[in-house]
């Protein structure tokens, strides 16, 4: 369906877990259909939500240019962001794709830094920092994006400043990891 007043389409996802099972033998043909969009140069965004579920979109995962874990960047999250990461590390090298995977911190020196991020899960990428960047900790803005809510000035926003910053971060990457790609295949 298309957005109102922009040149966006958006497809909904699932309206719960229990549909998601039943979508399983879509993926494969969804993958297909979203990477034959690159030739007329669109750029597609799939929020897969939770990791773990039954039926998750694994295939998009996996075929993603560029595949973004977002993540808090206290104790508790940072936790079991270790864990799953190390799982989609080891699932992307499979198939030829672990320089796909970047992280996304919200909220850095909440208590953690990018850099004190990136140290502790090296480890379980490969040795290399997968911190891509960060987002700003706004909540007032998130709520513009979560929830609808009504912000004054949300285009100056420190949030959306560093979803620009993403957005920039996120083309330099996948621009890098095609080229990679093209001179391991020439």
């Amino acid at each position: 369906m298309s957005l109102p007043d922009s040149q966006v389409g958006l497809l909904p996802g699932t309206r719960s877990h229990a549909q998601a099972r039943g979508l399983v033998g879509l993926w494969e043909p969804l993958l297909a259909a979203l990477k034959a969009l690159e030739g007329t140069g669109q750029d597609v965004l799939v929020d897969m939500g939770r990791l773990g579920l039954a039926g998750s979109p694994t295939p998009l995962l996996h075929g993603a240019d560029l595949a973004l874990v977002v993540c808090r960047s206290d104790l508790v999250s940072l936790s079991a962001l270790r864990s799953w990461l190390a799982t989609l590390h080891t699932e992307l090298e499979e198939v030829g794709g672990a320089s796909s995977l970047g992280v996304v911190i919200v909220g850095p020196g909440r208590p953690y830094s990018e850099a004190e991020v990136g140290k502790v899960l090296a480890p379980v990428c490969g040795g290399r920092s997968p911190v891509l960047t960060s987002l700003a900790w706004d909540p007032k803005a998130a709520a513009a994006f979560s929830a609808g809510a009504q912000v004054r000035r949300l285009g100056s926003s420190k949030l959306v400043a560093s979803l620009r910053h993403l957005d920039d971060a996120a083309r330099k990457r996948i621009a890098s990891t095609t080229h990679d790609l093209d001179e391991v295949r020439a």
